[in-house]
């Protein structure tokens, strides 16, 4: 008999009722040790389903390249994901609740929306996680173009907090809407060193901030007072 312990099944246009069809069989299986279901469409009822049953394994190690045992070990410092989807940000949002060691989990371009993104950047910060790949000493961080979504912003924003020495921030070329510009607004209201940010193109070009995301932008600028160029 042949005993399957790893299982690929990315970019196979799983939705819902897919994923909670995996997740009834993870309940009844003792030996898969690596499932990986990446750049699917698992949301909603089907992924909450996928990682309750992924967290309730006791034979996965690994699923969509989240080290589930290492990180139960608390044996990481680092961490670089992608694709992990809604099921894989829900099993993380679990597990870095109780991590020392992780101090840095990149977590850009995962198509988390802004509710999951949230609830990463809250256990982030009181973690003292960074979330975006960048690093506590850097001077300058660079973004143009890379396909960041609002959700990318929010992480960002939760990084900028821990970074005491980032004087400029080029956001340019990216898709980040009104719910990113909220987020950046809100980081420039208590991270005094940023001197230079770039949203290029505000309102007609890539980046498709409309009034809103302008009026959080404006509402930061009262009370910061190192920005000198926008």
């Amino acid at each position: 008999m042949v005993v399957v312990t790893i299982l690929n099944l990315d970019s196979n246009m799983i939705r819902g009722e897919g994923a909670i069809a995996i997740a009834e069989a993870l309940k009844v299986n003792s030996v898969l040790k690596n499932l990986s279901v990446a750049n699917n469409n698992i949301d909603g009822e089907g992924a909450q389903q996928l990682a309750t049953a992924v967290l309730s394994s006791a034979s996965l190690e690994v699923f969509s390249e989240i080290p589930i045992k290492k990180l139960r070990a608390d044996a990481l410092t680092k961490l670089d994901l992608r694709g992990v989807g809604v099921s894989g940000a829900l099993i993380l949002s679990d597990l870095l609740k109780f991590s020392l060691a992780l101090k840095h989990c990149n977590l850009l371009k995962n198509g988390l929306g802004v509710e999951l993104a949230t609830m990463l950047a809250k256990i982030g910060a009181e973690k003292g996680i960074m979330l975006s790949g960048m690093t506590h000493d850097q001077t300058e961080a660079n973004f143009t173009s890379q396909y960041l979504q609002p959700a990318d912003c929010i992480l960002i924003r939760s990084d900028l907090q821990f970074m005491a020495v980032l004087t400029k921030l080029f956001l340019c070329g990216n898709n980040i809407g009104d719910d990113g510009a909220k987020a950046i607004a809100e980081a420039l209201k208590i991270h005094a060193v940023v001197t230079t940010l770039d949203l290029n193109s505000n309102n007609i070009g890539p980046n498709q901030i409309g009034a809103k995301g302008a009026i959080a932008i404006a509402e930061a600028l009262k009370v910061n007072t190192v920005l000198t160029k926008l």
